[in-house]
């Protein structure tokens, strides 16, 4: 990946750019693994990231939006470190779009040896071009000794002793741990979950609240995790359930396409189970052991909000004001402007340029992508001590174009890019006006980093027998990843015949969506990528250690 490229692939998403009107764009709504698949509708079945090795086989349900006709979509299943060659492509399969919309399958049969343990990814590419990134791993199917668990070096986990042995487990907690009452109060609203454990672990239950709602729960406890269906009269949700002392984690997941789990519309709730004892009373631990939740770090002063008709994100670090007769959409990922009288779009993306001279050699590259061609008609111009502009022409999905390509840098480190654009006969002074007017009004502040994304903040570390991976979060909002692998051969003659070394490095911007003990990290590449990575505090024999955490069923360390 060059990170010097700005996200013009979010641009070449939106291709006829010709209409006033914002358009949609080919995108991979979600992707679901599992254990198996209901035909014809392929629902998926015990959806899970960590699979055994004797497992059957693996499923991969993916949904796309917003194809054309044509489009190829190939999935490509890939051993990351389970054998000696990193990265290895096992098998993949392609499927041609016949319509705009896609659920494609995806499945990889069991080796007859079964599955080497191991971390694994599904790659999913739209015309060739890398588009999803899933990862999972196999872990033992008897469990695992310690030897065949990824985890981190002593010295980079930093456990300490707990205080005294944490007492054996109630009778509830052996016989499966999830029956009991539960409530939550919150802003004068109470909401009581009342659940019940088979002894043969199917789930049963009723979630109230004192509105008067009421759902009925139906599931399966999986691996330790409660998961089923939450329904009401004319509501139905996903859900997983978590124990952790007297406290039960409970995620509502709305479905998405074809009625399958969207974790990216996942909320979080925490119950207290009602008659328990407190976690630090239960697991006989200090208020500040290994065990204990942290204290919430102190957060820096609050910056200033944003003024009325002011568009911002917590994670760009800048916020600009909307011109008079346009509307706008935003996300983390950027923002795109339309009006209804004026032709073209405008599109405000983030960067992570260093300056305005790494901005300013962005911008003199231009943009060469599959079906984008852009490069400047004339020479740059400085905007006062933070922008840099400039004329644009070249084609988008052979039409002619014409662009205002405007970027602007933060006195903290990234900015924004600003680009109008529309087709020769429709561009207008107009249109580039208002990108101009976006850039004098941009106002720029530190990325905010909420109360719980606070807590991932730092070097997350993962190691096995010849890998290392890295990935480092910064309180502004951006991360670096970090992969080392080095593998040798066989000695013949005392000589070793061959030798290899691999470092492969990334950086993009991240987000958290959940709480402390489980939700999922937000990853967005500089190339418009974006990965979306379950994680889930590390609970072991009762003990919750804060600075462990499983990220897609991967055990990563605090590195301190």
């Amino acid at each position: 990946m060059n990170p010097r490229r700005p996200m013009v692939r979010w641009i070449v998403l939106f291709l006829l750019v010709c209409l006033a009107a914002p358009l949609q764009a080919a995108r991979v709504v979600s992707v679901t693994l599992c254990e198996d698949v209901v035909k014809p509708d392929l629902v998926p079945v015990n959806i899970r990231t960590r699979f055994t090795t004797d497992a059957p086989a693996i499923h991969a349900i993916a949904v796309l939006e917003e194809l054309r006709p044509g489009n190829k979509i190939k999935g490509t299943w890939v051993s990351v470190d389970a054998i000696s060659t990193p990265n290895y492509e096992i098998d993949s399969a392609e499927i041609v779009a016949q319509g705009t919309d896609l659920t494609a399958h995806f499945a990889l049969s069991r080796p007859n040896k079964g599955w080497p343990v191991g971390n694994y990814k599904l790659n999913i590419y739209l015309d060739g071009k890398l588009v999803s990134v899933t990862t999972f791993s196999i872990v033992a199917a008897a469990p695992a000794a310690p030897e065949a668990k990824p985890r981190q070096p002593e010295p980079l986990f930093e456990r300490e002793a707990p205080a005294r042995p944490a007492p054996a487990p109630s009778a509830t907690e052996s016989a499966g741990g999830f029956s009991g009452t539960y409530v939550l109060e919150n802003q004068g609203t109470k909401l009581t979950l009342v659940m019940r454990q088979d002894p043969q672990g199917g789930i049963s239950g009723r979630l109230t609240s004192s509105t008067g709602v009421a759902f009925e729960l139906e599931g399966q406890v999986e691996e330790g995790e409660a998961i089923g269906i939450c329904s009401g009269d004319q509501t139905k949700v996903y859900f997983q359930a978590q124990r952790q002392g007297n406290q039960l984690l409970l995620a509502l997941i709305e479905p998405g396409a074809n009625n399958m789990p969207d974790y990216n519309r996942a909320r979080q709730l925490s119950f207290t189970r009602q008659g328990g004892a407190a976690p630090a009373e239960r697991s006989g631990l200090p208020s500040r052991g290994f065990g204990a939740e942290p204290a919430a770090p102190s957060r820096p002063a609050a910056e200033e909000p944003a003024a009325a008709n002011e568009v911002a994100d917590p994670s760009w670090g800048f916020r600009f004001r909307v011109p008079a007769g346009w509307k706008e959409k935003h996300d983390a990922g950027g923002a795109i402007l339309g009006h209804d009288t004026i032709a073209g779009v405008i599109f405000i993306l983030p960067h992570m340029a260093a300056n305005l001279q790494e901005v300013q050699q962005q911008m003199l590259e231009g943009i060469s992508e599959q079906g984008l061609q852009l490069r400047p008609s004339g020479n740059l111009q400085r905007l006062g001590d933070v922008g840099v502009a400039g004329d644009y022409e070249g084609t988008a999905q052979q039409q002619r174009v014409r662009a205002r390509g405007i970027g602007v840098a933060s006195p903290r480190g990234g900015g924004a890019y600003i680009l109008a654009i529309a087709t020769p006969d429709k561009y207008t002074r107009e249109l580039a006006a208002a990108a101009e007017t976006i850039a004098a009004g941009m106002r720029y502040s530190a990325p905010e980093v909420s109360e719980v994304a606070q807590y991932f903040v730092g070097t997350w570390v993962n190691m096995t027998t010849n890998t290392m991976t890295s990935y480092t979060l910064f309180p502004d909002g951006t991360f670096t990843g970090n992969y080392e692998a080095s593998y040798s051969g066989d000695r013949v003659g005392g000589v070793n015949p061959w030798g290899t070394a691999r470092q492969d490095q990334e950086k993009g911007r991240w987000t958290v969506r959940g709480t402390r003990e489980s939700g999922v990290l937000v990853l967005r590449y500089p190339d418009g990528r974006q990965e979306s990575v379950n994680y889930r505090v590390h609970v072991e024999k009762g003990e919750t250690y804060w600075n462990e955490y499983l990220f897609d069923g991967v055990l990563y360390g605090k590195k301190r």
